[in-house]
């Protein structure tokens, strides 16, 4: 596997790698795995290479989390290891190669893997992603929608000349906060 990782196989896909070596995909991943930790790489060209993953990846955004591929199982390691030692964490429990972190813990990574020269990955990545293109939350739709929801039942209840339009504006608030 050593070889073939020298060879500049590494860029190959676990799948493609079992068709070529007729073996199952599961043991292509086991042996990825087993040669990273024969033949590590030092701390530094593991950072860099988290780095490239975090800045040049596609990076997806569900709810208010990002989502991105890592398919080494060795970075996957490395990375949880970097958070949990802050008390942090990823989840990947709906597939194993892709973590989901929220936009503090991926900015955090990037600080602590690249120090001061942090702040031109963060600039990347925020540019990539605005906090603001994140989708609100069901709460933070009700969140907003309260004060206008209130004022429109108490004029309903004390009878204000808001007439039977009160009632419809009632639904259609509440029918923007699904």
């Amino acid at each position: 596997m050593h070889l073939l990782l020298i060879n500049d196989c590494s860029s190959i896909s676990d799948y493609r790698m079992s068709k070529m070596l007729r073996v199952p995909e599961t043991k292509i991943k086991r042996l990825r795995y087993e040669t990273s930790l024969v033949y590590q790489d030092n701390e530094e060209e593991l950072k860099e290479k988290i780095i490239v993953i975090l800045t040049n990846t596609r990076i997806k955004i569900h709810d208010t989390k990002l989502q991105i591929a890592v398919n080494d199982r060795y970075l996957r390691n490395y990375i949880s290891d970097l958070l949990a030692s802050d008390n942090r964490f990823y989840d990947s429990s709906f597939n194993s190669n892709i973590i989901t972190l929220s936009s503090d813990d991926v900015f955090y990574l990037l600080e602590k893997l690249s120090g001061k020269k942090g702040e031109k990955y963060t600039k990347k990545i925020r540019e990539k992603i605005d906090n603001s293109e994140f989708p609100k939350t069901f709460m933070q739709n009700l969140k907003d929608a309260i004060p206008e929801f209130i004022k429109q039942v108490g004029a309903t209840a004390t009878g204000n000349a808001l007439g039977s339009n009160s009632v419809v504006s009632l639904l259609k608030i509440i029918s923007n906060l699904i």
